[in-house]
């Protein structure tokens, strides 16, 4: 199983992490499987810094809500390390 990654996806990660450049960055890519390919089409921002577990549990439900995104196939976590 390959993996593509969309440009609006990797902007918003990219600028997620550039925004914070200190901090350890986490987010989600969404996507759909596409031809046995996982196809992230785009990225939500979740947390910069620490983030504790019952934060990131409840910010992974918001994200899958229904009615939030019908085409989420694949979700793939995501985390940039600081620069320190």
């Amino acid at each position: 199983m390959g993996f593509a990654l969309d440009t609006t996806a990797y902007a918003k990660a990219a600028m997620h992490a550039l925004a914070h450049p200190a901090h350890t960055v986490n987010g989600v890519f969404l996507g759909k499987v596409t031809n046995g390919e996982v196809v992230a089409m785009d990225a939500v921002p979740l947390f910069h810094g620490l983030s504790l577990a019952p934060m990131v549990e409840v910010a992974l439900m918001q994200v899958r809500a229904p009615g939030c995104s019908s085409w989420i196939a694949a979700t793939l976590c995501r985390v940039g390390c600081s620069g320190r």
